[in-house]
């Protein structure tokens, strides 16, 4: 397996030009990955070769990182203050909440674009002309079509200047769950659950730091797994401000099922549902158990808590409440911004996505158990199937 992960880096250096990381922490999650994806004959092999090859562009990425930042360390100095996060388990409304906060010219998120192609960092002039903008919003725009062309469905979409989230950042260290998404990954998957997620964000704040050389504005960021990770989080950014989006955890089991039966598909051909059925209840269930432990320790004050329910029914109602807990004023021009952003994306803009927990072989009493306490602690209605 050392020989695999030997070329992954060995690409990366070549598609950067360089050839040192500040650190190799990447390296336990790799070699843990790269063993799992070894072991599971599904994957086809167009499937593996995008799966190496998007290994390799993230440690390109990251070597370009630390190559920039060790020949302008000052970039470090400069304080992250008071960041927003919008976590909560997927499937919850983190995206909707982000795309809004956006809207707010005072907010700088983490673009799509930028998060894998940080170097150099962006310019404030050229923020929506930039020429890494302008070819992965191309190849968006063919990959959009090819979906829909073949018939796929298409559960969650970002355009390249949309917030993404931190999940590709924490990626350039192996340490997040974007690659188990792909493909079943027993090991892996084990491993990072009980993982310090330290590393990650460690290479988070600097990538951030960077991409705010030129370009400010209080940072405002969004990934459904801070959830797993609040006292590392917390630690690195101690005056964070955290998002918490709820909703009916049956529903939500439901359409994370779908979504990543779907990455199944395109990697291995078919999903494997009865992996999907065994794993993801426990998964997501960490992402409210851990975050409960945490405020039980640590109180309440750093947490805005939002329903679902109530940020499709006001989602603007619930972005003032957002804009006063993070201390900002609530402007017209605000609102005007967010409320064109609602009619330029209306929910199921690429269709309805429909699904079912039957689909895996669950039903809402098999997960209760993980789940009852709570959604009776913050009060989650249950929506109709």
């Amino acid at each position: 397996m050392e020989a695999k992960s030997d070329a992954v880096v060995a690409a990366a250096r070549q598609m950067a030009g360089l050839h040192d990381f500040e650190s190799e922490s990447y390296r336990e999650g790799l070699d843990l990955y790269l063993a799992d994806i070894a072991a599971e004959s599904r994957i086809t092999e167009e499937g593996r070769m995008r799966i190496l090859g998007q290994a390799a562009m993230m440690l390109s990425n990251r070597l370009q990182v630390d190559d920039w930042l060790r020949r302008h360390p000052e970039a470090l100095e400069a304080p992250i203050e008071k960041p927003l996060f919008v976590l909560g388990m997927p499937r919850t409304g983190t995206t909707l909440t982000i795309d809004l906060i956006q809207s707010d010219p005072r907010r700088r998120c983490l673009l799509n674009w930028e998060a894998t192609r940080s170097v150099p960092p962006p310019e404030p002039e050229t923020l929506e002309s930039d020429p890494r903008l302008l070819e992965l919003r191309a190849q968006l725009a063919a990959a959009l079509e090819g979906m829909k062309a073949g018939g796929l469905p298409i559960t969650h979409w970002e355009e390249a200047d949309d917030p993404t989230e931190c999940i590709f950042v924490l990626a350039q260290d192996f340490r997040c769950l974007m690659w188990s998404s792909l493909v079943p990954t027993p090991r892996y998957s084990e491993w990072l659950l009980q993982a310090d997620p330290e590393p990650a964000y460690r290479h988070l704040e600097r990538v951030l730091k960077l991409l705010q050389w030129k370009v400010k504005g209080s940072w405002s960021l969004k990934m459904p797994s801070h959830s797993l990770n609040l006292p590392t989080l917390k630690k690195r950014f101690p005056d964070a401000r955290l998002v918490m989006t709820h909703r009916d955890p049956y529903r939500t089991m439901g359409s994370l099922c779908s979504m990543i039966a779907g990455a199944h598909t395109i990697y291995m051909g078919e999903p494997d549902l009865a992996w999907v059925a065994e794993h993801y209840p426990y998964e997501i269930a960490e992402h409210v158990k851990r975050p409960m432990e945490y405020r039980d320790a640590h109180g309440d004050e750093d947490f805005l808590d939002i329903q679902y329910a109530d940020l499709v029914r006001d989602p603007i109602g619930e972005m003032q409440r957002i804009c006063a807990f993070a201390g900002d004023t609530w402007t017209d021009e605000v609102e005007g911004r967010m409320r064109a952003r609602l009619e330029r994306d209306p929910q199921h803009k690429h269709g309805r996505h429909v699904y079912d927990l039957s689909q895996f072989g669950l039903d809402r009493a098999a997960l209760e158990p993980l789940f009852e306490s709570y959604r009776t602690r913050y009060d989650i209605p249950l929506e109709s199937s």
